[in-house]
């Protein structure tokens, strides 16, 4: 029997995992720091398969769901990491909306990017990601 229950699953765990493997190599307590911006980045354009870019390409909306859904996901992992993993947002207030802000930034310039063929280095997109998100991060 099959831990997934469909491809969309299987690429969710990927994205987890890769994004993951990113946090678990960053020194800073938080994880939330202008390398780890920069090296999700690097990460993004050295380890994303050309079926996702040919996907993010053609603007299919599913594959930008589950790519917002994995940060998502990893980022409440990584500034709640006691929580419990089933509750998607056991935050509240203004905290819960600077979460979901981080992850759509996030998402938006990964795709964005993607979609630009990588014309910005991933130390210019990721310092960018670094200055855009520094109100939500004070948040969290």
């Amino acid at each position: 029997m099959s831990l997934y229950q469909d491809k969309d699953d299987i690429l969710f765990d990927y994205l987890c995992q890769l994004y993951a493997e990113l946090w678990l190599k960053v020194d800073e307590p938080n994880g939330l720091d202008e390398n780890m911006f920069i090296s999700l980045f690097r990460m993004w354009k050295e380890h994303t398969p050309v079926s996702l870019v040919t996907n993010i390409n053609n603007r299919d909306r599913k594959i930008r769901q589950i790519i917002f859904r994995s940060l998502e996901y990893v980022i409440s992992e990584l500034v709640q990491p006691d929580s419990e993993a089933k509750k998607p947002f056991p935050l509240e207030g203004l905290d819960y909306y600077a979460q979901r802000s981080l992850s759509s930034t996030l998402h938006v310039l990964l795709t964005e990017w993607t979609l630009r063929e990588f014309r910005e280095t991933p130390e210019e997109i990721g310092r960018l990601a670094f200055q855009l998100t520094s109100s939500m991060r004070a948040l969290l």
